[in-house]
């Protein structure tokens, strides 16, 4: 049997500050305006690796230029260089 149970004020806003696709969205968004190549991000709330897991997969959904690492428990995240063109193979360039 199922039964339904009011929310605490206190759990609605504990609902309220758990949002990970804003989290996100605001770390990469911090990361852009920054400029910078690469950054530590400081993880208070969670540990390094499940905030590394929910970037990556925001990251790859939304095919960004950006890679995220992991080291010595602490978490960075970095831009990834453009892809440098590879010249197109033709007959005057082949020996």
């Amino acid at each position: 049997m199922v039964k339904i149970v009011p929310v605490s004020d206190e759990e609605k806003e504990m609902l309220k500050t758990r949002r990970l696709g804003r989290i996100s969205w605001s770390i990469i968004k911090q990361f852009e305006e920054s400029g910078y190549d690469i950054a530590r991000v400081e993880v208070t709330d969670r540990s390094p690796e499940s905030l590394a897991y929910t970037l990556r997969s925001y990251i790859r959904s939304h095919n960004l230029p950006y890679r995220i690492m992991v080291r010595h428990g602490a978490l960075y995240i970095q831009r990834k260089p453009p892809e440098e063109e590879v010249p197109k193979l033709d007959e005057s360039v082949v020996e």
